[in-house]
């Protein structure tokens, strides 16, 4: 029996960009040679700014390239190997995370002439240019600096071990949900958040820009940081760690992804990954909630996105939100009667 019920992933589109979803999710799963699932794959990526919704989708199709089963056609063509994912979690994630960073910068030499965004003020047509290897978008006489990427989460489950790998790179949340009865919790439910999130606020990716940039960069009181110089000097930065960001990466934005691994217990219910669409409006007791009342994994993401779009204080301003789950076999206790 598979380890695994149920899988799935559930994004709803927000109101910044019109009917533009800059999120997108993956849930996949790799086989052995007679076809039999040895381990599940799950992942949220999250664009922002122009052509943010390009790079998620470069990293989504990225991903699904290494989860398949056919042989590599040569050393660049990589594929996740439950074997070296036992052996050696955390360079595995760490090369798949190279990957992904690779698709997404491949992604800024192929950008389109032209882009189309809708906000509360109508359509914003944008044309592309190039000046070298520097992209930028134009609008009447003034040229602006694109240099787009996504945050990205993913965790991979091994269905013999329950070994649970998780890689995150950006502001997206991984959580593993495990029952938790008598002990006083909603629902009986315990999230645990098994990732943090990499913004200029944390004391930690403070340190490590400052180490790394010395004072190229200014951090601001509102919780941004910004190039002190530079034509991506007017950039106000929510991130530290990102795929993609070609240019900002000499300003401390980094993709190597925070590495977290453990072998999941008989008391795991789920892994679910979370944009920050989800978790900026929702609490731990909301997840899980939903992961308590809906019957299916695609069920407690949609549940997730309806509520987080009931709670947010802007109606004009709501973000995309994102929810990729793994839910587990629940194991049944066996009660004597004497």
């Amino acid at each position: 029996m598979s380890f695994v019920r149920d899988a799935a992933w559930f994004s709803r589109t927000g109101t910044r960009h019109g009917d533009m979803n800059q999120d997108t999710g993956v849930v996949d799963f790799l086989t052995d040679s007679t076809g039999a699932i040895v381990a599940w794959v799950g992942a949220v990526f999250d664009g922002h700014g122009i052509l943010g919704e390009t790079a998620a989708a470069s990293a989504a199709n990225a991903l699904r390239q290494c989860c398949l089963a056919s042989p590599p056609k040569d050393k660049h063509d990589f594929r996740l190997d439950v074997r070296s994912l036992q052996k050696e979690p955390q360079a595995m994630m760490n090369k798949l995370f190279q990957v992904l960073q690779d698709a997404v910068v491949q992604a800024h030499t192929r950008p389109p002439s032209e882009v189309e965004y809708s906000d509360g003020d109508g359509v914003m047509q944008l044309k592309l240019t190039r000046r070298g290897s520097k992209l930028f978008y134009c609008t009447g006489n003034e040229r602006f600096p694109v240099d787009f990427g996504c945050t990205a989460v993913v965790a991979v489950v091994l269905q013999a071990s329950r070994l649970l790998i998780v890689g995150n790179a950006g502001d997206a949340s991984a959580f593993v949900c495990e029952s938790a009865p008598g002990q006083g919790l909603p629902h009986d439910l315990r999230l645990n958040l098994v990732s943090r999130k990499h913004n200029p606020s944390n004391p930690q990716e403070q340190q490590r820009v400052a180490r790394q940039c010395g004072r190229k960069v200014e951090f601001l009181e509102d919780g941004y940081m910004s190039p002190r110089r530079g034509d991506m000097a007017a950039t106000m930065i929510n991130l530290t760690r990102s795929l993609g960001h070609v240019r900002l990466q000499q300003y401390g934005m980094s993709y190597q992804p925070d590495i977290h691994v453990e072998t999941l217990t008989d008391a795991a219910v789920a892994v679910l990954l979370c944009s920050d669409g989800i978790t900026d409006d929702l609490t731990g007791t909301d997840i899980a909630g939903a992961v308590h009342s809906a019957d299916n994994a695609h069920n407690v993401g949609e549940r997730l996105a309806e509520l987080a779009h009931q709670r947010c204080q802007s109606p004009s301003d709501i973000d995309d939100c994102t929810v990729a789950l793994l839910s587990f076999q629940r194991k049944r206790t066996r009660v004597s009667c004497l």
